[in-house]
């Protein structure tokens, strides 16, 4: 097995021992072992969780080798989703070509769903082919799978609110299914999307802190995900801990640059970073900050001219932040509440909160004209 050439000479340039290996990722010394050796074949979650220890920038390589070579059914749907999980394209069509005509037909089932979930069509086509295919499947984890995708689809196509209601049965239907790498993946990627559904369109942070923890827990949660959950996390605390949401968001940051993804990286430095501090009415350098940002940060200050100036570079003045600045530099209590509503229509409950502050800021500045 190439891995084990792989994986001993990375133990022996990064002075790993098995002990090390043993107390990071909780597998029992003897499995460790031969794991080592390549005296058996190890079951997937297992030997990710090896290399991913051993090898942290380099694991995917020998994942991407050992998942052609696997033979156990737990294994092989494992293949399948780690392919799909980690964005490996080459790998995966390997797969799907490999197993579309085995002699095993339950492994050509796993060909034919893998192949249907990451074909090209549209959203709606591939809901009603994912539906179709349900139907005729025959193991409990293609069945749970489509049934993820569909969930995902919704929630690409914005109708979160149906994602969030298969999603409460969905991750019921995970947790039955039997301990592997496939269901570890699956229960993050769900946990992900679900704690993001959540927050915006219903404000549960407890909820959502809690799907998130799972996700950045699991040994298994790619980067991506991790990203997107840390970002996610900070957005949590944005009304209510600015040294918690700060942190989080920074971590988001960081975390989309490592997995390459620069410009979410660059979307929580220069707009969400901005627009935390914003709410804190904090003084900050506004080199590189977005423009809505820049015309928030004018409008706290107060200064109408640079706040006019800055509106100019927007580009989306429908967007219901950039009203929500525009009404309170106006005063305009009417158009705060067509804002509010706006934030309402997109399915973003959560973030409607900053109407509510610049209300309630009016309000009191109204009210103390009336003491005056």
């Amino acid at each position: 097995m190439m891995y084990v050439e792989a994986l001993n000479e990375a133990m022996s340039v990064e002075n790993i021992k098995q002990v090390d290996i043993v107390n990071n990722t909780g597998l029992k010394k003897a499995h460790v072992s031969k794991i080592v050796a390549g005296s058996i074949e190890p079951g997937f979650a297992h030997l990710f969780a090896v290399v991913r220890y051993v090898i942290p920038f380099g694991y995917t390589s020998i994942m991407d080798e050992f998942s052609l070579q696997v033979t156990k059914r737990d294994s092989v749907i494992s293949a399948f989703e780690y392919a799909t999980y980690f964005n490996r394209v080459d790998l995966l069509t390997k797969l799907i070509d490999k197993f579309s005509d085995h002699k095993k037909k339950e492994y050509e089932e796993f060909a034919s769903v893998y192949r249907l979930i990451n074909s090209v069509m549209g959203a709606d086509e591939l809901i009603e082919q994912c539906r179709e295919l349900y139907g005729k499947v025959k193991s409990e984890e293609m069945r749970v799978k489509l049934f993820a995708v569909e969930s995902l689809l919704y929630y690409k196509s914005n109708d979160v609110n149906t994602m969030l209601r298969i999603s409460e049965k969905l991750r019921g239907k995970i947790d039955k299914l039997n301990d592997s790498f496939f269901k570890d993946v699956l229960l993050s990627r769900v946990n992900a999307v679900y704690a993001s559904g959540l927050l915006y369109n219903e404000g549960d942070t407890d909820a959502v802190r809690e799907a998130i923890a799972q996700v950045l827990a699991s040994p298994v949660s790619s980067e991506a995900s991790i990203a997107a959950s840390y970002h996610t996390l900070g957005h949590s605390y944005i009304f209510t801990d600015f040294d918690k949401a700060l942190e989080n968001l920074r971590y988001a940051a960081s975390s989309y640059d490592r997995c390459g993804n620069y410009i979410m990286a660059r979307e929580v430095l220069t707009n969400d970073i901005p627009f935390l501090k914003n709410l804190n009415n904090l003084s900050f350098d506004l080199e590189g900050v977005c423009a809505e940002e820049r015309l928030h940060y004018y409008v706290n200050c107060g200064d109408v001219a640079k706040a006019k100036e800055a509106l100019k570079q927007v580009q989306d003045t429908d967007c219901p932040y950039v009203k929500t600045y525009v009404a309170v530099l106006e005063n305009d209590v009417p158009s705060l509440l067509k804002a509010h509503l706006s934030f309402v229509k997109r399915g973003n409950l959560f973030f409607a909160r900053i109407v509510e502050k610049a209300v309630e800021k009016q309000q009191k500045i109204i009210e103390t004209g009336i003491a005056k």
